[in-house]
């Protein structure tokens, strides 16, 4: 099922975020991973449920800097962050809505 505060939406969906700038260029990068591997069974169940979940991304920030045309220090900065899902991953997480061989044909439910 879609998140409720973005209704449904027929496409993607845009967020923008306002962060402050630094003069020095600044990074991260992450990898969660999730599956039965990593999981620890539950108290009462006999056998651990099977969730598997891989999100990766990367984000990077800094001072906009062309030499020779601009120097952008103290004044524009740029930033950067990418997420990726595998796909198929968000119609398992989220009550199997979205884009299906049925939908893609047409028939709507």
């Amino acid at each position: 099922m879609p998140f409720r505060e973005f209704g449904r939406t027929g496409g993607g969906v845009e967020s923008y975020t306002i962060r402050s700038g630094t003069n020095q260029i600044h990074g991260a990068a992450y990898d969660y991973i999730r599956n039965e591997a990593f999981d620890a069974r539950g108290f009462y169940p006999a056998k651990r449920g099977v969730y598997k979940q891989h999100d990766m991304g990367a984000s990077v920030g800094g001072p906009v800097v062309i030499p020779k045309l601009y120097n952008g220090k103290d004044k524009t900065f740029f930033f950067f962050k990418l997420r990726s899902v595998p796909a198929g991953q968000h119609r398992r997480q989220h009550g199997g809505h979205g884009a299906d061989p049925e939908n893609a044909a047409g028939h709507l439910h």
